[in-house]
């Protein structure tokens, strides 16, 4: 049921388009009788010429709307069935994702969201479990992206991804997914309470279990400020909280899903330095004995990364642990002084 759902949400666009020919075609079905009665009251010798051409042009669209919406739903329907169908064998047979060590792998992965434009090509990297791996690299580069594959929000072209040895798309992918505690830079917060807002998704959480996850967060302290604490009814995306608060609300929602896989994206992009400072040190702890993903613009936040791969027009340039890639003083090296205004 669940993959069911998924699959609607994802094609919404088809479904609505056939209700519409569905609509069209129920409307037609109503009218045909009515002009077909008013021929045959008046009877067809007593009804002008101009008026038969008339109702028969109005029938003829009729006729041409019922067909048309018949065979349009066919092939929605058709479509949908064999998408669906696919989707569900596939999650039939496919392998569930118990206690995931973590080992990732890249193995010749291609990718491009359109035929004419590939977006990754020949990325290659092996990542053992437990390591931290911060993604750098121009707009554009395909930093994201790989995050998007990684997640099967989009599968790859050529080449393969594996985790703990088995290729991603062999995964059910609901299982997959929650394998994956994400931390976005565009927070994700409602109008109900902080504690209600650590705990989205994870709804049976304990409040032992939602205070020990903002503590990792670092956010329990600014917390226990809020007129009714962890009770505190937000405002509609958090907007009476700084920038730099609401990030750590979602930091201590990713660390209560405990998932084995981290991914932060830019989630220190619009802070200021003492809030950076504090998203890092959250950062750190998350990550500690979990395979993470950090993607940065602010090379100061990934400097402890056991990994660092500098991704440019779609290839990895450069690949090592900070230190290695400033003795290196390539374009990593460049960036890097280039921020701390050493350059």
């Amino acid at each position: 049921m669940k993959l069911v759902l998924e699959y609607l949400r994802r094609h919404m666009k088809i479904f609505l388009i056939s209700t519409i020919f569905l609509t069209m075609e129920a409307f037609a079905d109503l009218l045909q009788p009515t002009f077909m009665s008013l021929i045959v009251d008046e009877g067809i010798q007593n009804v002008e010429i101009r008026t038969i051409l008339k109702y028969g042009l109005i029938m003829l669209a009729i006729a041409l709307v019922g067909a048309c919406s018949a065979v349009m739903r066919n092939h929605f329907a058709s479509r949908t069935s064999q998408t669906v169908g696919k989707e569900l064998r596939h999650d039939m047979y496919a392998k569930s994702v118990t206690a995931p060590k973590g080992d990732i792998e890249f193995k010749s992965v291609k990718f491009g969201y359109t035929e004419e434009k590939t977006v990754l090509q020949d990325i290659t990297l092996k990542i053992p479990a437990g390591t931290q791996v911060a993604i750098v690299g121009p707009t554009g580069s395909g930093k994201t992206t790989i995050i998007n594959l990684l997640t099967r929000f989009y599968d790859v072209n050529d080449g393969e991804i594996l985790l703990d040895g088995v290729d991603l798309r062999d995964y059910k992918l609901g299982d997959l997914r929650d394998s994956f505690g994400v931390v976005l830079q565009d927070t994700s917060l409602f109008a109900i309470s902080v504690r209600d807002n650590i705990s989205y998704g994870h709804e049976e959480a304990s409040s032992e279990d939602i205070v020990a996850a903002a503590k990792v967060a670092g956010a329990d302290s600014f917390i226990r400020r809020l007129p009714q604490g962890y009770d505190t009814i937000l405002e509609q995306g958090g907007s009476e909280l700084s920038q730099g608060e609401r990030q750590l609300l979602t930091i201590a929602r990713a660390v209560l899903t405990n998932a084995p896989i981290m991914i932060l994206d830019e989630a220190t992009s619009s802070v200021d330095t003492v809030t950076e400072q504090k998203i890092r040190r959250a950062m750190l702890k998350i990550c500690e004995n979990r395979t993470s993903f950090i993607i940065a613009h602010r090379l100061s936040t990934i400097r402890d990364s056991d990994i660092i791969i500098l991704i440019e027009d779609g290839r990895i340039a450069e690949q090592g642990n900070h230190q290695e890639l400033l003795a290196l003083n390539g374009k990593y090296a460049q960036m890097y002084k280039t921020q701390m205004g050493l350059a």
